[in-house]
């Protein structure tokens, strides 16, 4: 979960527009995350479903959404 929240503090950054970007532009964090995790397969389709998931909320508009209801969707989500 620890990971989880660490990214949706990152894709509240305001200059990551886009969601599709962001994943792009972080693909490394989610690389080395998986690598780290013991169970690495199960975490890393967590993790997609819980990106997938936050996508289709609010495709693009990620600047706009506070970090609470953020992390309250993503939390859903994926637990």
């Amino acid at each position: 979960m620890y990971y989880i929240n660490l990214l949706v503090k990152h894709k509240s950054d305001k200059h990551m527009n886009s969601s599709l970007y962001w994943r792009k532009r972080n693909q490394r964090y989610l690389t080395l995350i998986t690598i780290l995790s013991f169970n690495s397969v199960l975490f890393y389709s967590l993790t997609e479903r819980c990106l997938t998931q936050l996508e289709t909320m609010q495709s693009s508009t990620w600047p706009s959404m506070e970090y609470p209801s953020s992390l309250n969707a993503c939390s859903v989500a994926c637990c």
